[in-house]
């Protein structure tokens, strides 16, 4: 169940952070079909160019107008992302952080990661760059994380894209989300940009390639201008869902993270510590367990309480991210302007705005939580919708 500490916007509670993406090891004995969640892009917007994309993209998304962008050029040793090296190394050393490969040799190092699909990948890769281009770079790869992958295509590592390998469905509801959800609700240009999809030979996993959108997450910088325009983006992203024709569509491929959703978790967590109350568990385990249940218990005694002030002060259900942690926000700044893009749609879902607004607001230090949902409020109300009190908003922030 997803865990969330209880009053969001009166506890004096640091938020907690995860990494970027933090490179792992080029290991030969590391394995990439892990259960772990995929995300991860990064590469910046500014100086975009083209460099020989090709039309149409059979496999899934179309390339587009600048589909590669230019990112600053890094010095030997320069960190990449949130931890790492972004220095070449030889590709017969496993363990560094990256290494400088041609096309060969790039598919001898997925190869021998287990990647399904290499062959595949590679071909889509040359559908979505010129293929001489592909054969003449010094392609330079490196692991952000299981299953994702940055990819840089010359030596001067100025254009680079994200190798992401998902399960079928979430690559469907990714595709779904960059083609037509957000476009629907005029937020296209909002997500990282799908260049293309393709699948392995037996269809079990799905490749694809993405933009490369940049470092600059919340999660590395968090300056006013920038939190305040990703605000606005979510509360966008929420007005112009409510009640919209795409609900029972989003809901069918992603989640229903409503009511449903609390009481699903807490039923299936009371389950499962009662059975802890067996002989031959271990006395210490059973304890524990049973300090868990009475915590649990009160949670689903309470649960019409709940589901009233839901149905009262919940509103419509509407379009929600589903993961709104700060590396999943990227927020560029250009000529005064900035641009946000979400990323990481692997739990997209419908449900109420309470979910994804906790969310993210718990990222922040207490004291900053305020200005931000007074923020998100103010661009809400011009979509025509209203937060409820602060108290019923606690109350759903506990549910959600």
């Amino acid at each position: 169940m997803d865990q969330r500490p209880d009053r969001v916007l009166s506890r004096q509670r640091k938020a907690s952070g995860r990494p970027v993406h933090r490179p792992e090891p080029l290991s030969a004995g590391c394995r990439g079909s892990g259960p772990l969640s995929d995300d991860g892009r990064g590469g910046s917007r500014v100086g975009a160019r083209r460099i020989g994309l090709r039309a149409p993209l059979p496999l899934g998304a179309r390339a587009r107008r600048g589909a590669f962008r230019s990112t600053p050029r890094r010095r030997a040793g320069a960190r990449v992302g949130s931890g790492g090296t972004g220095q070449p190394a030889r590709a017969s050393n496993w363990n560094r952080m990256s290494a400088a490969v041609g096309v060969d040799l790039l598919r001898a190092t997925l190869e021998a990661r287990e990647e399904p699909g290499v062959a595949e990948l590679l071909d889509a890769l040359q559908t979505v760059v010129s293929e001489a281009r592909v054969h003449e770079a010094a392609l330079e790869l490196t692991p952000l994380k299981r299953r994702v992958y940055r990819l840089h295509l010359n030596e001067s590592r100025a254009h680079s894209v994200i190798l992401k390998r998902s399960e079928p469905a979430i690559a469907q509801l990714n595709r779904l989300v960059a083609e037509r959800w957000l476009p629907a609700l005029q937020l296209g240009d909002h997500c990282a940009p799908l260049l293309a999809t393709v699948a392995d030979r037996q269809g079990r996993w799905f490749w694809q390639i993405y933009e490369d959108l940049g470092l600059d997450t919340l999660e590395r910088q968090s300056d006013r201008p920038r939190v305040g325009a990703t605000t606005d983006l979510i509360a966008e992203l929420h007005g112009r869902g409510a009640g919209h024709a795409l609900l029972p569509e989003v809901r069918q491929h992603g989640k229903d993270l409503g009511l449903a959703f609390f009481a699903g978790n807490v039923g299936d967590a009371i389950r499962g510590l009662e059975r802890l109350g067996g002989e031959e568990t271990p006395g210490e385990l059973r304890s524990l367990g049973d300090r868990l249940l009475q915590r649990m218990y009160p949670l689903a005694v309470d649960m019409p309480n709940r589901a009233q002030v839901l149905k009262d002060a919940g509103g419509q259900d509407t379009i929600l991210h589903g993961d709104l942690w700060r590396h999943n926000a990227f927020a560029t700044v250009s000529a005064g302007a900035v641009h946000v893009q979400l990323i990481d749609w692997d739990h997209v879902g419908v449900g109420p705005l309470a979910y994804d607004l906790s969310t993210f607001l718990m990222r922040f230090p207490a004291a900053e939580r305020p200005w931000i949902l007074d923020r998100y409020r103010d661009t809400l109300c011009r979509a025509g919708l209203q937060l409820p009190s602060e108290h019923e908003l606690n109350v759903l922030f506990e549910t959600a």
